[in-house]
Parts: C-alpha cells; sequence; structure tokens
C-alpha cells in the first residue's frame, strides 16, 4: 500500500500486539495449567482474518465508495447466513418486544459503525486507521468489568491500557 511509518508507529504496533498477548493469557499460568493449544491458534486465527478483510477493504476502496463497499458486505452476509436462518427463531423474535428493539438497534448500528470505518479508511493510511478497530477490544474490556461486573483481572486492565497507548503511540507519533 505504499505506506511507512516513524520508530513510534512501530513501537505503538509493538505495544497493541503485547496488549494482545498479555489479554489472551500466553505466557501466563492460571491456576497453574497452560493456556490451551487450540485458544492459541483461535487467537491466530482471529488475528489473520481481520488483518485479512482490512487489508481487502483497504484494497476495494480504491475502486468502490464505502457506502456500496458497506452494501455488497451486506448482501454477501445476508446470502452466506440464510442456509443457517431458523424461522422459528424468527417468529419468536418478531413477537417479542424487546428482542425486536435490540435487533432494531443491531442493524443500525452494526452496519453503521461499519460504514463509519471504510469512512475513516477511505480519507486515511491503512497503518493508522486499522489500529482503531481494536479500540473495541479497550471498550470491551472495561465494560465486561464495570456493566457485566466482571472479575477484575489485573492483566486484562494492564493488556486494554497497553493497547490504548499502542493506539495513541501510532495515531499521535507514528507518521
Amino acid at each position: 500500500m505504499h505506506e511507512t511509518l516513524t520508530g513510534w508507529g512501530w513501537i505503538g504496533l509493538l505495544c497493541i500486539a503485547a496488549g494482545f498477548f498479555l489479554s489472551s493469557g500466553i505466557g501466563a499460568r492460571r491456576n497453574r495449567q497452560a493456556v490451551p493449544l487450540n485458544a492459541v491458534l483461535y487467537t491466530v486465527a482471529v488475528s489473520l482474518c481481520t488483518l485479512s478483510y482490512i487489508l481487502i477493504d483497504k484494497l476495494n476502496l480504491q475502486h468502490y465508495t464505502p457506502l456500496s463497499l458497506l452494501e455488497v458486505s451486506n448482501i454477501g452476509f445476508l446470502l452466506g447466513l440464510i442456509p443457517f436462518v431458523r424461522l422459528r427463531e424468527i417468529r419468536r423474535c418478531l413477537k417479542d418486544k424487546q428482542r425486536l428493539r435490540e435487533l432494531a438497534i443491531g442493524s443500525v448500528l452494526s452496519p453503521g459503525s461499519y460504514l463509519l470505518f471504510l469512512l475513516a479508511m477511505n480519507a486515511s493510511k491503512l497503518a493508522y486507521i486499522a489500529p482503531l478497530r481494536e479500540i473495541g477490544t479497550v471498550f470491551g474490556a472495561f465494560a465486561g468489568i464495570y456493566w457485566l461486573k466482571e472479575r477484575k483481572e489485573a492483566a486484562r486492565i494492564v493488556s486494554a491500557c497497553v493497547i490504548f497507548a499502542g493506539i495513541l503511540l501510532l495515531g499521535i507519533g507514528g507518521r
């Protein structure tokens, strides 16, 4: 993509990677048991998939507008998920007002956030925008602790802070 980073940008990327490493529990023993190999492989697979679709989105934005790319993605998701749709579940959701409200909110927020990401990626370098996609990990960690009352593990808080520091280093000093 013909993009370059400064030394601070590379340090930011390393901080983000280190934060994910810390949050996964790899290298730490919990209850004297090592992290299962499957967990490590899934973590690597998710990282590679995320990297792939962000890169593909950036390449597609050279040929399509963000809105048209969102439309094509939604059609692809629809076609890919149709075989797994259960009509009984749809009927049950349509009868339950609370679930229907949640579906409506999700139907706006999910594509809305993706559209905002595509607009930002269209206006900036991939190296600056792609790590922002991971800010959800930071928000998710704190939301889980404070709103969902999950356990306050020091490693989760530290890893979220390291990821956030990496995003700041990349955004501020990475140019």
